[in-house]
């Protein structure tokens, strides 16, 4: 080999190298500028909580004057609304408290102010539909309302202002870490190009080379062929190069795409590599045994096989679910209203949640307490959509029970009842009530405020996608109702989810006069 040849190799092995490390420079830059934008992220979504708390609390003070100035019930549906939007939202405020030591400790200052603001504001408007305006007046002029509400602004002005401090300085993290990742794959790049340079210049001197020693061995064909092969296998060996330098440009920008979609389909995925790497290794182990006439390790290895192999299946369904999950949460409640039978479709429900019951396990016993006015009275909704809220439900009891069933003696009957009720809503309309229970293990109070979070679940993993009862809630509110969790009332542990729902969707206000305080 020509000291020409080696020079190549050595050059083209640099500069597989440096190809190597620019990507592994490339990657922990992007990593380190990604880490720095969720922090200022997660900052920005507690401001946004913050604030739209103390948006929806003035939307309660505002719907609650507009209705005692003008008795315009109108006022109520904002103002129903908003009181529903500060449950929602005290939760997810509760969930900063971790983040925010201060904010934590006057969580509890805090739900009061809030719930006393409410309190008074459904006091004042019940007298005012009983036509005792004066009282609610005099209500409204004690000021309670006022030092209820003054406590929520100065408690939301104070963490909002720790916030912004947060922001600030996340901000310059995020710049910095900006400028550094910038500064870090430049250099890389530019170590890079030189090395590139250097190596074209080397090939295209080799070239020249090559073609004089061509002019002189003309006469030579086979050591003319010798030349047109070397030279084409160097061009062929840039090429891949410059294919190798944009490859790694596309990857770097698919990491940045698909970084939140990664982190769920993470742990399926790490399975399933982890038992088809184990399932390879077992294939090779039962031929080797069938190679050695070890039939009975064959035998016992593919037993191991086949249960590798149910497992990869399971968790590629696990990471099917997750993604028919988020697709059918992105939709959300979609499609024509029409009249439907609860009854109907919670029937339907009970058989596809529950189904065969899976060998080992105790029955599930199905109590239904229906009321017979439901069984005439239609409510208009998505059937689709409302199927699915009450399968999730059910679903989730069955779950619980039967984790209950696992541990108790045999005294213990796993039920879940469902019971129906027909009345009216809290802004008085004609309403549905459906309330599932269950006596499994109940759910803990530290828990119950995330019940409804998206990707929040307590179960292990393979065992939920913490979707179901999200969608439940979004297919609820869609419909102009509300789904609520707590304990039951009965001395043993169990958990208990009460849907509302309207009879017919809400029609639109009618455009009202503007009240200036």
């Amino acid at each position: 080999m020509s000291g020409r040849s080696i020079g190549l190799l050595v050059g083209a092995t640099l500069l597989g190298i440096l190809l190597v490390i620019n990507g592994i420079v490339s990657m922990v830059a992007v990593k380190a500028l990604e880490d720095g934008y969720e922090q200022e992220e997660n900052v920005y979504q507690k401001l946004r909580a913050l604030t739209l708390l103390l948006s929806a609390m003035q939307d309660v003070e505002t719907g609650q004057r507009g209705y005692l100035l003008t008795n315009d019930t109108t006022y109520l549906e904002p103002y129903t609304d908003a009181v529903a939007r500060v449950g929602s939202l005290m939760v997810r405020v509760d969930a900063l408290g971790p983040e925010d030591p201060a904010l934590a400790a006057d969580l509890p200052a805090l739900r009061a102010h809030a719930q006393r603001r409410i309190d008074l504001a459904e006091e004042t408007i019940a007298r005012q539909r009983a036509g005792d305006r004066a009282a609610a007046l005099d209500i409204v002029r004690a000021g309670q309302g006022k030092e209820a509400m003054d406590g929520v602004r100065d408690i939301v002005a104070a963490a909002q202002d720790r916030t912004q401090d947060d922001l600030r300085t996340q901000t310059r993290l995020a710049t910095a870490t900006a400028r550094r990742a910038a500064l870090t794959i430049g250099f890389s790049n530019l170590a890079l190009f030189l090395v590139a340079v250097t190596m074209i210049v080397v090939v295209r001197r080799n070239l020249r080379t090559r073609e004089r020693t061509t002019a002189e061995l003309r006469g030579s064909n086979a050591a003319l062929s010798a030349a047109l092969a070397d030279r084409q296998a160097a061009l062929s060996h840039i090429q891949a190069m410059q294919a190798q330098l944009v490859q790694q440009e596309k990857l770097a920008s698919l990491g940045r795409l698909t970084a939140g979609v990664a982190h769920e389909m993470k742990n399926p995925l790490n399975f399933i590599n982890n038992f088809a790497g184990l399932v390879h290794e077992q294939a090779e182990e039962v031929a080797t045994s069938l190679a050695e006439g070890n039939t009975a390790a064959a035998t016992a290895t593919l037993a191991d096989l086949r249960q590798n192999a149910d497992r990869i299946v399971a968790h590629g369904r696990r990471a099917d679910d997750i993604v028919r999950s988020m697709l059918v949460h992105a939709r959300g409640v979609s499609g024509d209203r029409e009249e439907v039978h609860l009854h109907d479709i919670l029937n339907t429900a009970v058989e596809q949640g529950l189904g065969a019951i899976p060998e080992g396990t105790r029955a599930i016993q199905v109590d239904r307490v229906y009321d017979p006015a439901l069984d005439t009275t239609p409510v208009m909704a998505v059937p689709s959509a409302l199927g699915r809220l009450f399968l999730n439900l059910i679903e989730n009891a069955a779950q619980a029970v039967r984790q209950r069933a696992g541990g108790e003696s045999e005294g213990y009957v796993p039920t879940i009842e469902i019971e129906t009720k027909l009345g009216e809503d809290r802004m008085g309309r004609a309403a549905a009530t459906i309330i599932v229970s269950d006596n499994g293990p109940g759910i803990p109070d530290a828990v119950l405020p995330r019940v409804f979070e998206p990707f929040y679940t307590t179960k292990g993993p393979g065992q939920g996608t913490g979707l179901g009862l999200s969608l439940a809630y979004d297919i609820a509110l869609g419909h102009g109702g509300s789904l609520v969790a707590d304990h039951t009332d009965a001395d043993e542990a169990g958990a208990v989810f009460i849907v509302t729902l309207p009879l017919r969707p809400a029609e639109e206000p009618e455009a009202a006069e503007s009240v200036e305080e």
